[in-house]
């Protein structure tokens, strides 16, 4: 069905840019007078001639550069990107300019808190993209700092195209971003995961989870044992317990441990119980919310991880912070959870060592496994006008911009012939490499220094398989490799959206959210551990849950449910 419901998408897209092309040779073109209001049309010499739009200048509030994300990129250079210079252009185009209030990354969050609490001018956009949720931003809607975007786009985008835009390309976000009061506060970064196979076939709307479970290859073919991509929780056992037991790393200690997160369920072994990476989930195809504590696995995973524990598998100094990095570095890490293409081997001193993605379930690879993925259709991240915006159609004007096509191709790939090419089967072919973007070159797409810190950004290209695996490390071939064996065998899996498809929580929910949320967060994470490291027992699994239950349990699961149900009612 999800399939047939993007087969349709893509053909109405099609359809729209046909319109488009066709009206190019017309009279009109929207996305050329969008932003040229005001201007006049004189004549000279019996000649129509078009004076240049009146630049409307809107100020950007956003962090300097990307932190950890890409630290050699700032906005304070911006102009010397080549794709910066054709973006530049495009606004001019459409009587648009950007000025940028830049602030150091490790600084924004505070500086921006107290922007919006001093009550002095604000910019007229401003991100709220890794420093702020949406419980937070919601409220300083409420509080009137900044507009409600719907509204503005209901008044000045004359077409409709921007939400056209977003119900062609992500169906769910009007339903995930509309509050009770019919409100939207923010402009998101959409996303589709698109892949092609060598033929140019597209392989699905998913292409696999962010996160994955990777276990030592090498070691494996050490010890004797044959890898899979699926492993039931007795195999994964036993290879764990012959890589400590047969000094896999070679430096003559049993000290190969996994090094994975124990206080959440958010490591790639819970879910070969039946369990999801959070503690209350929404599963593709389910009516219903399933929390992690009330699911029939819970004291089947609780038991296998003590068994890992017990048998000198898991090491109580990855519970602190940095800790597994450095046993990856020292050779020690059996077992990782993390972005696949972030695993780091070369960091692993004079070893070659290859990590693989595994799932771990108990019917190894039958009909119904687990698999925590990404969403087909995601949306994250917030960029808003604030209540200090001076031309709030300027503001619309540009956000028309971005919701296209050809904002996508230049914020994600950038210019045809210099930056990337299309192979012969559509897919996006990168001109720069991924030693570019992590010098700092110029050559490299807005969004590896503009986008997301500062502006939304589109993803709905589709990348070749091949191509894919010809930049990826080690680990991102094996799990590309395991992606397409699922998508092309036609796997039975339940899907859990990275992105929780879930309606605005309501002035209630949120009031509730705040009072029992953290708490409860807290208490699982610790029950958690110590149930794993024994320092609680599982025979009082029933008390814990009563405790679990007086903090509010059932009243979080509820709100989740409630909020499920109005955003299935919203999509319908």
């Amino acid at each position: 069905m999800r399939r047939k419901i993007f087969r349709i998408l893509s053909v109405f897209l099609t359809a729209l840019m046909i319109i488009f092309i066709s009206a190019c040779s017309g009279t009109k073109n929207t996305d050329e007078t969008k932003g040229t209001k005001g201007t006049e049309t004189k004549e000279t010499e019996g000649t129509k001639e078009t004076p240049a739009p009146e630049i409307r200048t809107l100020s950007v509030l956003c962090m300097s550069g990307r932190s950890a994300h890409y630290p050699e990129h700032s906005l304070e250079n911006i102009d010397d990107y080549i794709v910066y210079q054709a973006f530049e252009e495009a606004l001019t185009e459409r009587g648009l300019a950007l000025e940028y209030e830049m602030i150091p990354p490790d600084q924004y969050r505070t500086s921006l808190q107290t922007k919006l609490a001093s009550g002095t001018k604000l910019p007229d956009l401003v991100s709220f993209e890794f420093t702020s949720d949406d419980r937070t931003v919601l409220q300083y809607g409420k509080n009137g700092l900044i507009i409600d975007v719907k509204a503005a786009v209901d008044q000045y985008d004359d077409d409709g195209s921007i939400f056209a835009y977003w119900d062609a390309t992500n169906p769910q976000a009007k339903g995930m971003l509309t509050t009770e009061d019919g409100k939207i506060y923010w402009f998101p970064y959409i996303y589709r995961l698109g892949l092609l196979d060598e033929n140019g076939k597209d392989m699905g709307d998913r292409s696999g989870g962010s996160f994955q479970a990777s276990i030592r290859k090498d070691w494996l073919d050490a010890v004797g044992i044959e890898y899979s991509m699926f492993m039931t929780p007795d195999e994964l056992f036993d290879a764990l317990l012959a890589f400590n037991t047969q000094d896999a790393n070679g430096n003559g200690l049993n000290d190969e441990v996994i090094t994975v997160g124990i206080g959440s369920f958010n490591n790639g072994i819970a879910n070969g119980f039946g369990l999801t990476s959070r503690m209350v989930a929404i599963l593709e195809g389910m009516p219903e919310v399933q929390c992690q504590w009330y699911a029939p696995g819970i004291k089947d995973y609780i038991a296998f991880m003590q068994k890992l524990y017990n048998h000198g598998l898991y090491n109580t100094a990855s519970l602190g912070e940095g800790v597994n990095q450095q046993l990856l570095i020292e050779n020690k890490s059996s077992l990782s959870y993390t972005y696949a293409a972030g695993i780091e081997e070369e960091k692993i001193t004079n070893v070659d060592a290859e990590y693989a993605p595994i799932i771990v379930d108990n019917d190894a690879g039958a009909d119904g496994f687990y698999y925590d993925g990404a969403a087909t259709f995601g949306l994250v991240g917030m960029w808003s006008i604030s209540k200090d915006c001076d031309d709030v159609e300027a503001a619309v004007d540009l956000y028309d911009y971005f919701f296209t096509d050809e904002f996508m191709y230049l914020a994600g790939a950038g210019i045809e012939g210099e930056t990337y090419e299309f192979d012969e089967f559509g897919g996006i072919v990168k001109l720069f490499t991924n030693d570019d973007v992590a010098n700092g070159e110029k050559n490299v797409p807005l969004f590896y220094y503009l986008t997301m810190n500062a502006l939304p950004h589109l993803h709905r290209m589709n990348n070749t398989f091949e191509s894919t695996l010809a930049e990826a490390k080690k680990a991102s071939i094996l799990k590309s490799e395991m992606v397409k064996f699922i998508i092309t065998n036609d796997m039975n899996y339940i899907h859990q959206p990275e992105v929780q498809p879930l309606a605005m929580a309501t002035d209630q929910e949120l009031e509730k959210l705040q009072e029992i949320e953290t708490i409860l967060d807290t208490y699982s994470s610790e029950l958690l551990t110590g149930l794993i490291l024994g320092e609680k027992s599982l025979e009082d699994f029933d008390t814990y849950i009563a405790e679990m239950q007086d903090l509010g349990l059932d009243d979080y699961i509820a709100i989740y449910q409630d909020r499920y149900d109005r955003f299935l009612a919203a999509n319908q």
